[in-house]
């Protein structure tokens, strides 16, 4: 876990240096980037055949924090970024929604979203073990320990993100609102 933390602030680092030499005001780090929403997304497409099904659970404890962002939205910083008039302060930029959600109730929410059938007593979670034989430590450890990350530097700015809850952001990539989850 150690180096894949040690490596992110590493490349944070280096992107900074390069982008002072180069005299760029903002860059988006691709480790701060949230978990992208869209239909083709890798994010979603990996979860929508197991949802579909009615097996969406949470995914070792659910308690984890997911930052994810639209699509639309991942598109709308990098062009408010390069506007020659951007307030935002030089160095890397959180491109994730301000509300990040628990991964639990992400689940449940794409569920709903993409009206799978629901299961008389929910969706079975899937231990942490699992996804560590699967994935290995180090990419399983990304998934059940999660992180709640928040773009301070876009909302200082005042970006206006279009979509800042989960149930409208997968209710613009499927069409049914799901209903919304706790935003604690």
């Amino acid at each position: 876990m150690k180096d894949v933390f040690a490596s992110r602030i590493e490349t944070t680092k280096s992107l900074v240096k390069a982008c002072e030499k180069l005299k760029l005001k903002a860059f988006i780090n691709a480790s701060a980037v949230g978990v992208v929403l869209a239909k083709d997304s890798n994010f979603i497409k990996s979860l929508y055949p197991s949802h579909r099904l009615g097996l969406g659970g949470a995914l070792g404890t659910g308690r984890q924090w997911i930052s994810w962002i639209h699509l639309d939205d991942v598109v709308r910083i990098v062009q408010f970024l390069l506007e020659p008039n951007c307030s935002v302060p030089v160095g890397p930029v959180n491109a994730t929604s301000p509300n990040a959600v628990r991964q639990a109730a992400l689940s449940r929410c794409l569920s709903e979203a993409i009206g799978a059938p629901r299961l008389p007593f929910g969706a079975p979670p899937a231990p942490a073990f699992v996804f560590r034989a699967l994935l290995g430590s180090d990419r399983a450890t990304l998934v059940l320990d999660g992180q709640r990350v928040i773009p301070k530097k876009l909302l200082d700015a005042r970006f206006q993100f279009r979509y800042t809850r989960l149930e409208d952001a997968l209710q613009a990539i499927f069409g049914r609102k799901p209903s919304p989850p706790a935003y604690d």
